[in-house]
């Protein structure tokens, strides 16, 4: 490994980079060239690599990428056919991973062809989550497969077949448990009537299940209303808590029940409350409804 580092070592700014320059450096990001064919490949190299507890000195002299095509190339014809030069150096590891990103993007190197039209660079992906596009298809080749796909269709005996042997089956998930982890282990009568009892026995039911309250839970819901009337009376927004004075043609009359009221008289409930609390022009309430609004109160604020 040393014979080849002195022979083939990396480079910085035109310069030998040896452990010396290292410093408080964490990692680099680098570029390597086939001196052959002038493909490249870029990437980043930290110095340190942890082991167990400790940190201790990687393989960064002999590195050369983590691509399986360039790594077979540097085998087939040999490391001297190969530079290797120090882009950057960083002092720490999201650095070092930022600007290998930003680099890789840069360059276009899932894209970027040569004059050949062939890949520029060794690179298939960038963080794993970016990938080369695959080898397409010339505007040529995809008009003769469109054109060799014409007036092909199934014959109608062809499609009954399909639907009868689609018919009877369950679906896909149907039974499965944990479908979603890749779990396709059914669970059998016995098991599922152990779960039931079990839940039975613990006064469980299902999420799915609207009547899920316990047999103390409703008790004391019940004594609960029974304490306080109903649930009206606990709700200070409900519209049985509010009265109105309103002046009508039959004169002033107080309505012990707005909402009731106005149900019975085709008005707008939330329009009348809205235009009392806003204490908009009762012009508007006469000329629709022919009534004035004189008060709209909480029940139990005296007059």
């Amino acid at each position: 490994m040393r014979h080849e580092y002195i022979e083939n070592p990396w480079y910085f700014e035109g310069e030998v980079f040896t452990e010396e320059n290292i410093e408080k450096y964490y990692g680099f990001v680098y570029l390597i060239t086939n001196l052959l064919s002038g493909k490249m490949y870029i990437g980043r190299k930290y110095f340190t690599a942890k082991r167990g507890k400790k940190r201790i000195q990687s393989d960064w002299k002999k590195y050369y990428g983590s691509s399986k095509t360039l790594t077979e190339d540097v085998t087939n014809i040999g490391y001297k056919n190969f530079s290797r030069e120090i882009l950057s150096l960083h002092f720490t590891r999201g650095d070092t991973n930022y600007w290998e990103t930003k680099v890789q993007f840069e360059l276009n190197v899932l894209e970027e062809k040569n004059e050949n039209g062939e890949r520029l660079y060794y690179n298939n992906n960038i963080m794993s989550r970016y990938f080369a596009p695959k080898k397409e298809f010339s505007p040529e080749h995809r008009r003769k497969l469109s054109e060799s796909r014409i007036g092909i269709s199934f014959t109608r005996e062809h499609k009954e077949n399909i639907s009868r042997s689609k018919k009877g089956g369950n679906t896909w998930n149907k039974g499965v448990l944990g479908s979603t982890k890749g779990n396709t282990k059914k669970r059998s009568e016995e098991e599922r009537k152990k779960i039931s009892q079990s839940l039975k026995e613990k006064n469980i039911q299902p999420k799915y299940c609207k009547n899920n309250k316990t047999e103390a839970h409703r008790k004391k819901i019940s004594q609960s209303l029974k304490e306080t009337g109903n649930f009206a009376t606990k709700n200070p927004n409900s519209p049985d808590n509010w009265e109105a004075d309103i002046l009508t043609k039959d004169g002033l009359t107080t309505i012990e029940s707005p909402s009731v009221w106005c149900s019975l008289n085709n008005i707008n409930y939330n329009a009348l409350k809205a235009w009392s609390k806003k204490n908009l022009d009762n012009e508007r309430l006469h000329s629709k409804y022919n009534i004035k609004i004189i008060a709209f109160r909480k029940k139990g604020i005296e007059h």
